[in-house]
């Protein structure tokens, strides 16, 4: 039993159980409980805690952007992100990196948000997850429309249409597409705003956005 290892000898054993209860004191809501549990496992560098520590950081990080503390959610997240990196677990680091880039978006820092959405859509690529890959470029659209720099919100959006694995992937693809058309017909580029709506059109033609396939 874990709650009886927290009285054992064995390093490993004993931050596995401290990383257990903290995993518990985030889940309930208790974040002050569960970093003073955090930072004891954490004094063993090396085991299967660290995956347990980098839930429960994800966790209240979860907890915090649901609040609107993005100050917080951020922190969190810039501690998961090693702990995922040393557990080699790619598909887990591509996640935090998209988290950590909406934290930075909603922070108002564009750059750093545009950095983590490469690296997330980057990570994707290694594992093989297009769904996430697919996210990360409909966030560095987004990103882009909101700098004003629509010709690259353009691409990034068609080619999260391109790859899309799902019909909502699809249409939210298209959505975006649109997004893109406005804002360049308010900039008075009718020729990239139509070069926008042709390719969301193109997008929602397709059967797969309709979940037809």
């Amino acid at each position: 039993d874990w709650r009886e290892a927290m009285g054992g000898d064995d390093p490993r054993s004993w931050a596995a159980a401290t990383a257990n209860l903290g995993r518990l004191a985030a889940a309930s809501g208790d974040a002050s409980a569960a970093d003073a549990l955090f930072e004891k496992a954490l004094l063993v560098g090396e085991g299967p805690h660290l995956r347990v520590v980098a839930d429960g950081l994800v966790h209240l990080a979860a907890q915090a952007a649901a609040d609107g503390r993005w100050d917080d959610a951020d922190a969190r997240l810039c501690q998961a992100l090693p702990l995922r990196q040393a557990d080699a677990d790619n598909r887990g680091m591509a996640e935090v990196l998209h988290d950590l880039g909406v934290a930075h978006w909603r922070r108002g820092q564009l750059l750093l948000a545009a950095r983590c959405f490469e690296d997330c859509r980057g990570s994707a690529e290694e594992v093989g997850d297009e769904g996430l890959r697919c996210v990360a470029l409909r966030a560095l659209a987004g990103v882009a429309l909101e700098e004003g720099r629509v010709v690259v919100a353009l691409a990034y959006g068609h080619e999260a249409g391109l790859a899309a694995p799902a019909p909502d992937d699809r249409r939210a693809a298209a959505l975006l597409l649109q997004q893109v058309g406005d804002q360049a017909r308010r900039r008075g580029d009718a020729s990239l705003s139509s070069e926008a709506f042709r390719a969301a059109a193109q997008i929602l033609s397709d059967p797969a956005a309709a979940g037809e396939v």
